[in-house]
């Protein structure tokens, strides 16, 4: 592990939860403890935590613990970015080579938009974004094509009040400008920011549809003194429309 500072709560919260998972049964508090290396009372306090968020659940007759809903939802939450990821690498590389710009694939996490996969050329501009940055969505073009996703009064329920935070020069700080932008970016297929979380830096981003639904989002990215978001929205557009993406979709499903 990183010489990092962590928590030893989580720690052992989440050495429980793979202990489970490498189980692929029930356990019980004695073998956990064992196999973990904490007390008794330690895994006891976790696992109550744990199963009152339904990331464990427990045999109301033998007493033992198996994985619960949440711990799946998050597996397959992860397995889904992980698909996406390895069916979007190579046209995600084909579209930064064309453009010479930074081409990234956003997630949303929460109020925040995520990038789970960026591909970068030689001629573009550092900007300190990176794999595992996360950055607000009301900030960022590939924030606002996730948004698309949403109603907009689940829009307002996450954004409860009517200012919203600044970052940068171009920041919309008010909620029923960024519903605007929302509803503009729903009608034309993808949204557009330009100096709103840092100074300097303009995107374009269209969201990813599977199945209905809107799972993630992929931005082009560059320079706001050369960026000109109208010469690569139809290449997104063309990218995140891709049949294989719900072809994917559905083998994994029936896997």
């Amino acid at each position: 592990m990183e010489n990092v500072k962590t928590s030893r709560s989580v720690e052992r919260a989440l050495t429980i939860l793979r202990t489970l998972a490498q189980e692929g049964g029930p356990l019980g508090i004695s073998e956990l403890a064992r196999r973990t290396g904490c007390s008794k009372s330690t895994v006891h306090l976790s696992l109550q935590t744990m199963r009152a968020m339904k990331f464990v659940e427990q045999d109301p007759a033998s007493g033992y613990y198996v994985l619960g809903l949440a711990a799946a939802q998050l597996g397959a939450a992860a397995t889904d970015s992980s698909r996406l990821v390895e069916a979007l690498s190579g046209p995600m590389h084909d579209l930064a080579t064309l453009s010479a710009e930074a081409v990234s694939l956003g997630v949303r996490t929460g109020g925040e938009v995520t990038f789970v996969k960026r591909v970068e050329t030689a001629h573009v501009l550092r900007t300190g974004i990176r794999e595992g940055t996360s950055m607000p969505l009301h900030a960022s073009a590939c924030g606002k094509a996730l948004l698309t996703g949403l109603t907009d009064d689940e829009i307002v329920r996450l954004f409860p009040d009517e200012r919203i935070p600044y970052h940068a020069r171009g920041t919309e700080t008010t909620r029923a400008d960024l519903l605007a932008e929302v509803r503009e970016a729903r009608r034309l297929g993808y949204a557009t920011s330009h100096d709103e979380f840092v100074d300097g830096v303009s995107a374009a981003a269209a969201p990813v549809v599977i199945g209905g639904r809107v799972v993630a989002a992929v931005s082009i990215a560059g320079p706001t003194t050369r960026f000109r978001a109208n010469l690569w929205t139809n290449e997104l557009r063309r990218l995140v429309n891709d049949p294989a993406l719900d072809a994917d979709d559905d083998e994994g499903a029936s896997a």
